[in-house]
């Protein structure tokens, strides 16, 4: 591996010299220790500690049409603290990005954190950045002045003899604009958007599995009164979800209508968000025999959950931040869970 990334470096400073290209690199760095200690059947107790490694470099070309040519290659690498060589990752980090005006597209093996929209937790649960940060396929966006859409489609699982083949695509977008009227601290901010999320968990080669379906319609509407106050965010938004899971073969199908609710405070280095969710049926029925299916938080299993967190910035820079986050889960009919989380980055 280490003997391919030098020839590839080579071969990048070779190109760039004969053709005037510009070289580029990104590093991105997460140090993490994530404890949590939950008493419901959804999500075990379990210790996350460790970090993720990203070193990238390319070429970047502009054209004659004012467009913008990428090209990264690197790794990612995965160290879980306290485990043997044999559970290291080394993920091959490969993407071509274009850019034109308002329009960005990304396609290969593209970081999740290249997302515009920090996805809900019951659309992509947030363990994932530390085994999974990549999405294999593309992420076409597009920005405006007053919002943004962006779609992906992510290939997580090939099929062969004993795996079954399992991709999902996303949906989401956000328009913002200011309401009120008179002086300028009077304005406040609101916002519209949704998600929308399919996912589909196929056969294998050798062995014929049920086919399912996963899907989640998820439209919002919030607002943001901090203008003119202490606080640099105090916002409320208000979602629906309408969720549909399928099992192709037993032809077993369910409807999930469910309500979502988050509130936001965030003054100087101090933050405090609650979210709470509430259903009329099980979000994910099929998780218990198709886990693959799901990329959400389990605890979305249950009827009603709410999760309130504690967070400090105690260090926020543009290359080094540190954050502390404590935060108490609550299912019903089980013990409140305690998650403890501090997570440190490095982005160069």
């Amino acid at each position: 591996m280490l003997k391919k990334i030098i020839c590839f470096l080579l071969i990048v400073l070779f190109i760039q010299s004969a053709y005037g290209q510009k070289f580029i690199y990104k590093i991105d760095n997460l140090t993490y220790f994530d404890n949590r200690v939950f008493y419901s059947p959804y999500s075990p107790t379990k210790l996350f500690f460790g970090n993720r490694l990203t070193p990238l470099v390319g070429l970047s070309l502009t054209d004659k049409e004012k467009a913008e040519h990428r090209l990264y290659a690197g790794i990612t690498f995965l160290q879980p603290f306290g485990a043997e060589w044999e559970s290291y990752k080394f993920l091959p980090t490969i993407y071509y990005q274009y850019e034109r005006y308002e329009w960005k597209l990304r396609f290969g093996t593209v970081p999740y954190r290249e997302m515009l929209m920090s996805l809900p937790s019951y659309v992509r649960r947030g363990s994932a950045e530390y085994s999974q940060p990549n999405m294999q396929g593309g992420l076409l966006q597009y920005k405006g002045k007053k919002g943004y859409v962006e779609f992906l489609a992510d290939w997580r699982e090939l099929k062969t003899n004993q795996k079954r083949d399992n991709f999902g695509v996303i949906l989401d977008g956000k328009y913002t604009s200011t309401l009120g009227c008179g002086h300028s601290k009077h304005k406040y901010m609101y916002y519209l958007g949704g998600v929308a999320q399919w996912d589909r968990l196929g056969n294998s080669v050798l062995v014929k599995y049920n086919v399912c379906d996963n899907l989640l319609i998820n439209p919002f509407v919030g607002a943001d009164f901090a203008n003119g106050t202490v606080f640099k965010t105090l916002s409320l938004e208000l979602g629906y979800i309408l969720g549909y899971q399928n099992d192709r073969l037993n032809i077993n199908k369910q409807i999930t209508n469910a309500l979502v609710a988050e509130a936001s405070i965030q003054w100087k280095m101090l933050g405090l968000k609650n979210t709470f969710y509430v259903s009329d049926n099980n979000l994910m029925a099929l998780y218990q025999d198709y886990a693959l299916l799901f990329i959400g938080t389990p605890d979305f299993q249950s009827k009603l959950y709410n999760v309130a967190s504690f967070s400090v910035d105690l260090l926020k820079g543009s290359v080094f931040s540190l954050k502390a986050t404590a935060a108490f889960h609550y299912v019903i009919d089980y013990k409140l869970g305690f998650q403890q989380k501090i997570t440190a980055s490095v982005k160069l």
